[in-house]
């Protein structure tokens, strides 16, 4: 594993994190200041979420398509992109929401994670051996 590598499993959920926060954060204009949450308790989730993500997909599907040899930024980009939204489908499908609120409650979620996809494809080397 590159020191490339191992910046972007540390960066990656860290701007995942503050994406997701801010972001939530942003959506409470309506609620009184006193009754809204400690930034930190949206900041860690989000972090502890993306670096899961990060470990069991973002991580074997760089090596997976450097193997292949289709090492290219935007096919890794689009395809984690793809991923995270179908993680995220999954997971919220156990809350038993209606079609339409799943979905645009997965794309409120595609925010952070199209965040933690970008920066984990910038950082890390494509190019090098697995």
């Amino acid at each position: 594993m590159t020191g490339r590598t191992i910046l972007a499993l540390v960066l990656a959920p860290i701007v995942a994190g503050a994406a997701y926060a801010s972001w939530a954060l942003s959506s409470m204009s309506g609620i009184p200041e006193s009754h809204r949450p400690d930034p930190w308790v949206q900041f860690v989730p989000g972090v502890l979420g993306a670096a899961v993500f990060e470990l069991f997909v973002l991580l074997p599907l760089l090596y997976f398509l450097q193997r292949t040899h289709h090492s290219n930024r935007f096919l890794f980009i689009g395809l984690g992109t793809v991923c995270w939204f179908l993680a995220s489908v999954g997971l919220l499908s156990l809350a038993r929401l209606e079609w339409s609120d799943l979905v645009a409650t997965t794309l409120i979620f595609l925010i952070p994670g199209f965040a933690l996809v970008l920066v984990f494809a910038l950082i890390a080397r494509h190019d090098a051996k697995a």
